[in-house]
């Protein structure tokens, strides 16, 4: 199941992105009507427009030199059909995905009596006893050196900077479950600690998110420009199971939002609008 449900995710991905594609093309604005026929074995293609129609009732012949407008209306018209049945089958497939997401499996083990749960095991555990139990999960993060500013989240755990703090508190206001400096350890580079290690609830997916807060700095520029080479080569992709944010540059104002675009990657369910998300290499973490 998780499978199929990965590879709808995928087609609905790559419907959406020629939907944007074709909803964005103004290459192909051209208005008339184009008829072709054949003669003596040769293709031939007429313009009908309201200013020739009573003239040309059959369409005006285009030329070669006329050719690029047969090429735009042939490219609207196809487009248009392409766009008509994009729309058909994101209806199936967000349909699709939906019902493989409505947890009725795990609503079979929720509505067995409570005498009946306590021998039962159950084969899809209940989301809410995965993230207790992934959230219960101990683990040694990085200490904290002498003397550094306390920052605290709502959730009473300290961090390293104000920008965490915006970070972590939007993801805990947001229900979405995460880890503050996990380990992870990567091949080339080995223990790292990963800003935040999110849990993606809908289909219990881990992905990173790393904020570099310092990027003025060229040393830190360049340490961070490694882990991001060394993260893509151990399987971890923008927009896919990580996030990289960084501060606008020049600006001397403290953060106060968290973009909407990246907390809608932990809760898309069957919006299209919440697909993908983050393609760019870099997020920019907004400063107002």
């Amino acid at each position: 199941m998780e499978h199929l449900t990965k590879v709808l995710l995928e087609k609905r991905e790559q419907l959406l992105q020629i939907k944007q594609f074709i909803v964005s093309d103004r290459s192909v604005e051209q208005k008339g009507i184009l008829r072709t026929s054949y003669s003596c074995g040769s293709c031939q293609y007429y313009l009908r427009t309201e200013e020739n129609e009573s003239r040309y009732p059959r369409g005006q012949y285009l030329h070669k030199n006329d050719m690029d407008i047969a090429r735009k209306i042939a490219q609207r018209d196809y487009n248009q059909k392409m766009l008509k049945e994009i729309e058909k089958q994101l209806k199936i497939v967000e349909k699709a995905i939906l019902q493989l997401q409505n947890n009725k499996l795990e609503e079979i083990y929720r509505k067995e009596s409570e005498a009946r749960q306590k021998l039962l095991h159950p084969l899809v555990l209940p989301i809410e006893e995965y993230v207790k139990q992934w959230e219960a999960v101990t683990y040694e993060g990085k200490a904290f050196p002498d003397g550094q500013v306390e920052i605290y989240t709502e959730k009473g755990e300290r961090v390293r900077s104000k920008s965490e703090k915006i970070i972590a508190d939007k993801l805990y206001k947001k229900g979405v479950p995460y880890r503050y400096e996990f380990p992870h350890r990567l091949t080339g580079m080995g223990m790292v600690y990963s800003d935040f290690t999110c849990l993606r609830k809908w289909d219990r997916k881990e992905i990173i998110w790393e904020h570099f807060g310092m990027m003025t700095d060229s040393a830190y520029a360049k340490n961070a420009m490694k882990k991001i080479e060394l993260y893509g080569r151990n399987g971890y992709y923008a927009g896919k199971n990580i996030i990289y944010t960084i501060p606008v540059p020049n600006s001397n104002t403290k953060p106060v939002a968290v973009p909407t675009e990246i907390i809608m990657l932990f809760f898309f369910f069957h919006d299209a609008k919440a697909v993908t998300i983050i393609s760019d290499r870099y997020v920019t973490f907004h400063h107002k």
